[in-house]
């Protein structure tokens, strides 16, 4: 449910040879605007060639599934974007959610969309860092080589009740590379 201008205003070939064709009503503007999910408002980038609109519908099914399931549980969101997953769990009564991107970016409007539905920071965390670094570390496993080298953020050993994984198709950091 978009709550400031009407749909369809916008979409976008991800196609091979057609990747990045815009296609938009002349009368919408390069925006931000809120659009309703699940009963949670979450920000939307209505048109910016080479940017992502913030929210992605394909994963839409998993954040329906993942607010049936995460009453009272805590919840780890990889690869974070915008927060949407964690921003759903923390809606639905999860216990804890802690969120993890690489872009500090994507995590402010992250942190926007849990200030849109009045979530509380005890109750919804963010970290920037890598998420190989990080999950490493939760999952009690010693960081050495380069990556120690180069230094990085320190985390305890931590478990989850659920994970929810959304990686991109490909990202490189610092201490690996995702590959889907």
């Amino acid at each position: 449910e978009c709550l400031s201008i009407s749909i369809p205003a916008v979409y976008r070939h991800r196609e091979k040879n057609r990747a990045n064709l815009i296609h938009r009503d002349p009368e919408v503007t390069e925006a931000e605007f809120l659009c309703r999910e699940q009963g949670c408002l979450f920000e939307v980038l209505n048109f910016k060639q080479g940017l992502d609109p913030l929210l992605f519908l394909d994963i839409r099914s998993g954040r329906r599934h993942l607010s049936r399931i995460c009453k009272d549980r805590s919840v780890l969101n990889l690869f974070a974007y915008t927060c949407a997953a964690g921003v759903i769990a923390a809606s639905s009564s999860a216990s804890s959610v802690i969120n993890i991107d690489f872009s500090e970016t994507w995590l402010g409007h992250g942190r926007q969309n849990a200030k849109h539905n009045d979530i509380s920071k005890n109750k919804c965390r963010f970290i920037h860092d890598d998420c190989i670094s990080v999950i490493r570390q939760f999952a009690g496993l010693p960081m050495k080589g380069r990556a120690v080298r180069r230094g990085f953020k320190k985390y305890q050993k931590q478990s989850f009740d659920i994970i929810f994984l959304d990686p991109p198709t490909f990202s490189k950091g610092r201490f690996g590379a995702v590959d889907i």
